[in-house]
């Protein structure tokens, strides 16, 4: 067959990279193509021997590796053919390659094997047009192609001699999915944000697109720059290229005001990396006069660049994300004097008073869903502050549109801190409104008693976490030094643990699997009822609680979710904090209610809760409850949330105060009025205490309390366990047993006491008692317990530490009970149990206690791309310091329970 002409095939490229990048991205990382259609690949897929040689692979170990079993042939006849024929074909070819891979995989797998990778093809070709491949990122997309092109000339030299033959599919296997390969696999760095990120940016030799490529390329996106000067272009591709690598940027020109122009530079941006998923709409003019002095030539021009340029521009990217069906993020940059002009810059703007914005930037956010209701295009539009300063913080602004998949967002929630300063809080009978910074939270108080700011994001100035000593090259450069002793200390324990019958690796990945919510009121410092004492750098609001929340999931891979307190928590845009959350590597656990406190100025709390809430004898008082935590609930499902945990403080102080049976019975109401608000998989958790705020009786005082409600109330309700809402030396692993029993376990607040309620971190005073509870979890979970799913989050006040390193201490140190636990030998403790041997039945969980299970922590977080030594490495950063010259101290106080 012979190749199409030139023009034709690059068509044909440009038509199914979008296409196949999106089939093969949609439930995994983001895909970057290459195209390649040198003379030797043209000459492969025109050649009669391509169906019989396609499917032998290739026979180079270090070739497979890159390229997979065997490549994926898309039938095609550019004679007869137009691209758009092979489009209703694809996604069938390629669930038949997919099918065939895991029947490979099924096939060939050994009983240690690695679980399958991604089925998806790696290269594809396509008869008279040439090669395309498929990576994480633009080097490997290459390599691969150049590796298969290898391969060609294999086949093509061994026909001629004799006859060409690819490995065994046994040993093919084996080399994929060798252990040592996949080791090395699991000790990559992890991506960086925008990996697999692919961004166009108009005005892209300018100062700002320039600025914006750079950052953009720091964070691992690929990015085509586009610009009318071409010159000025060639000369910022080249900087950008010798600082970040050729493979990660392009070039295109392009008149953005010429239709044809723009489509030919999307062609270009699709045949160089395969899709689109970043749009910077940049390019602009600072041509201006006095109103009486424009002329229609310089109006005409105004439009044209700053209004049609930006239509074109952005039709053709939604064209693109249309096809690719990703989601993704189309950003409109412009200059604040788009809305008010400053003076002898009035051509597109109206005369309106400039006092009241010189320091302010504009945030603008527009959304337009697809008409496939699974993704979902977002716009962004931001205009700079007159200073400038809005160009560094905008630049530096970009994050990944969500780990956790779902729609895009590459804006960050918020622009840098000088452009925030908006006009708001008190008029105080003044002209000009109040200026300060939009997360001081009232009174530079606590959460207690305060809301969010509502409709401007938080600022996020943090270079994704503020102090490069935290992102993933640092991290790796921190773990280097210690991975030849953890190893060494890995292999001892792995050989004593295999000597008690205990496989090291399916702890390790036991582990690695295991999470414990941070809670985000933990991460500022606590206090007493006598006093609380802040620390520099605290969170202002729920988006810098996220960011502490982050870091410590960046350390120690342990917390991967976040629970959240209302109204503490609150935003109005619930869909902004979730993408900020998902851009930090975050989910949401259950999000939990506050009616143990009064909420002055709140609309949703207009009474006071001081004799009770949802048990208060005012039944408008018990409506008011009910009704936040509905709220809650409603707050929590449109984050991704799946439970809602109620705890009152309910009670009475004085003998005769309140009727315990009514009371009791009002809380069974309330919560029942809440159940059945609540989305239908949604489950609610009953916490109980048994003191504090009322110190005579507690309407939910202990977990009978409890389990008597739930049961009362319904299926989904569930009794959570707070370690330190108990009376001093109670068994709470008995309390553990029951509840799985009855199948009402909700799950954990881990924290530890001496006393009572003391709030310290986990595992700090009786970290025996900690290993008892996941014996009995461990136990519920091993003989598959019946309903049994617990959730399991910190819970702690931090008066002395700072609050993010006791959040790494106890997060490891949950894990560790849990590793110790998953070392009890329950085959020889049920021996020991039936024969009554009390003393061995003891020795046998000592023994499971006594073991360091420290190398394993270090290796799960290891491979994670954790840090080996969290502390150290948190220390070592510098970021409590860094976020101190970000966040305004806080004044201290009095009554700063949390």
């Amino acid at each position: 067959m012979q190749p199409a002409p030139a023009p034709t095939r690059r068509a044909v490229a440009a038509t199914l990279m979008p296409v196949i990048r999106g089939l093969i991205s949609q439930e995994g990382p983001r895909k970057v193509g290459h195209f390649d259609d040198a003379p030797e690949v043209l000459e492969f897929v025109g050649s009669h021997a391509l169906d019989s040689l396609a499917p032998l692979g290739t026979s180079c170990p270090d070739h497979f590796l890159r390229t997979k079993i065997a490549p994926l042939v898309l039938a095609f006849d550019p004679a007869t053919q137009q691209a758009a024929d092979l489009l209703p074909g694809l996604e069938d070819a390629l669930a038949a390659y997919r099918a065939g891979y895991a029947a490979y995989y099924q096939r060939c797998k050994h009983p240690d094997s690695p679980a399958m990778r991604d089925p998806n093809p790696v290269v594809y070709l396509i008869p008279g047009i040439g090669m395309l491949t498929f990576a994480a990122d633009k080097a490997t997309a290459r390599i691969s192609g150049e590796f298969y092109r290898n391969a060609i000339n294999v086949m093509r030299g061994a026909s001629t001699v004799s006859e060409y033959r690819g490995l065994p599919e046994q040993e093919a296997f084996n080399i994929e999915y060798w252990l040592l390969e996949e080791a090395k696999l699991q000790r990559l760095p992890r991506p960086r944000a925008l990996a697999g990120r692919i961004a166009f940016i108009t005005g892209g030799a300018g100062g700002i697109g320039a600025a914006t490529a750079r950052r953009l390329l720091q964070d691992g996106a690929c990015v085509v720059l586009c610009d009318i000067d071409r010159e000025a272009l060639e000369g910022t591709r080249a900087a950008l290229a010798k600082s970040h690598g050729a493979d990660q940027v392009a070039a295109v020109w392009a008149d953005v005001t010429r239709e044809e122009a723009l489509a030919a530079a999307f062609t270009e941006t699709a045949l160089a990396f395969g899709g689109l998923d970043i749009c910077v709409c940049n390019a602009g003019i600072a041509s201006a006069a006095p109103l009486e002095e424009t002329s229609l030539a310089l109006w005409q021009k105004n439009i044209d660049i700053l209004a049609t340029g930006y239509f074109l521009t952005s039709r053709e990217a939604y064209r693109m994300l249309l096809t690719q069906k990703l989601g993704g993020s189309i950003i409109m940059v412009a200059s604040k004097n788009a809305l008010v002009a400053s003076p002898g810059r009035r051509p597109i703007a109206r005369p309106r008073p400039q006092s009241c914005i010189s320091r302010a930037a504009w945030h603008w956010r527009g959304r337009r869903t697809a008409s496939a209701p699974t993704w979902s295009t977002r716009m962004r539009c931001c205009a700079a502050a007159a200073s400038g300063r809005a160009i560094g913080g905008a630049a530096r602004g970009f994050l990944p549109e969500g780990f956790a998949g779902g729609a895009g967002r590459c804006l960050s929630p918020a622009l840098a801190a000088q452009t925030q300063r908006l006009p708001g809080g008190y008029r105080r009978g003044h002209r000009l409104l109040r200026l300060r910074d939009l997360r001081q939270i009232h009174r530079q108080h606590p959460e207690c008693r305060c809301r969010q700011r509502q409709r401007f994001h938080p600022v996020n100035q943090m270079d994704k976490f503020v102090t490069p000593q935290l992102d993933q090259a640092a991290l790796a450069a921190q773990n280097a030094p210690l991975l030849a002793a953890l190893q060494e200390d890995y292999e001892a324990l792995g050989r004593g643990l295999a000597r008690r019958g205990i496989d090291i690796e399916a702890v390790t990945r036991a582990v690695a699997s295991f999470g414990v919510a941070t809670p985000s009121w933990a991460v500022g410092t606590g206090g007493t009822r006598f006093a609380r004492f802040p620390m520099p750098g605290e969170p202002r609001n729920v988006f810098d609680k996220l960011e502490d929340c982050a870091v410590i999931h960046r350390l120690t891979a342990a917390t991967p979710t976040v629970s959240l307190h209302f109204p503490w928590d609150e935003v109005s845009d619930v869909a902004a904090l979730k993408e900020h959350a998902a851009a930090l590597g975050l989910g949401f656990d259950a999000v939990n209610s506050n009616t143990f406190q009064d909420h002055p100025g709140n609309p949703a709390h207009p009474l006071s809760y001081k004799f009770g809430s949802l048990t208060h004898a005012d039944a408008a008082v018990r409506a008011q409850a009910v009704a936040h935590n509905i709220a809650c609930a409603a707050l929590g499902a449109k984050l991704g949330a799946r439970a809602l945990t109620i705890w009152v403080g309910d009670g009475a102080n004085f003998p005769g105060q309140q009727d315990f049976t009514a009371a009791f019975e009002r809380y069974i109401e309330s919560v029942q009025a809440v159940y059945g608000a609540l989305p239908a998989d949604f489950a609610l958790f009953l916490e109980h205490k048994m003191y504090e705020p009322a110190f005579y009786a507690t309407v939910i005082q202990d977990w009978g309390s409890s389990l008597l409600a739930a049961q009362a109330v319904g299926e989904r309700c569930l009794c959570l366990v707070d370690l330190g809402h108990h009376a001093p030396n109670v068994n709470i692993e008995m309390i553990v047993a029951r509840l799985v029993h009855a199948r009402k376990l909700a799950g954990f607040h881990f924290n530890d006491s001496k006393y009572g309620d003391d709030d310290l971190d986990a595992g700090a005073i009786d970290p025996y008692r900690l290993f008892l509870v996941f014996n009995e979890l461990v136990g519920a979970q091993a003989r598959q317990a019946p309903g049994f799913a617990p959730a399991y989050m910190l819970d702690q006040s931090h008066n002395v530490t700072d609050p993010i390193e006791s959040l790494i201490t106890s997060a490891i140190e949950v894990q560790r009970a849990f590793a110790q636990a998953l070392l009890v030998d329950r085959a020889a403790l049920a021996g020991f149990q039936a024969q009554n041997d009390a003393l061995m039945a003891s020795q046998t969980l000592k023994r499971a206690f006594l073991t360091d299970v420290q190398p394993i922590l270090g290796m799960a977080r290891a491979r994670a791309g954790a840090a080996i030594e969290p502390l150290s490495a948190y220390r070592a950063s510098g970021y409590r310091a860094a976020v101190a010259r970000i966040r305004p101290a806080k004044a201290g106080g009095g009554g700063g329970i949390v």
